[in-house]
């Protein structure tokens, strides 16, 4: 049954997965919180984390993409430190 639903590397990898001796029943458990119990909290959490991840990603690409020599000329612009502040965090 499995061949007709799965491909030759599915099925061996399903064939992997131990299967318990015990006859306990069958349960989900959330696997992001302590206690295995999903909550809107702990969803929320993961979601922060992953938009974090993300912010942080895209933010050090676009860093690493600029050129040492633009950040130089933003740094020795004859502005208030506050606007070369600025200028750092958007692109930051």
């Amino acid at each position: 049954m499995l061949t007709s639903l799965f491909s030759a590397s599915e099925v061996a990898g399903i064939l992997t997965i131990p299967l318990s001796m015990e006859e306990e029943e069958d349960k989900l458990i959330w696997a992001y919180s302590k206690d295995g119990q999903y909550s809107v909290k702990s969803s929320y959490q993961i979601a922060r984390k992953l938009n974090e991840e993300t912010r942080r990603a895209a933010n050090n690409q676009i860093v690493t993409q600029a050129p040492p020599s633009l950040w130089k000329k933003v740094w020795q612009l004859k502005v208030p430190p506050k606007i070369k502040n600025f200028i750092w965090r958007v692109c930051w």
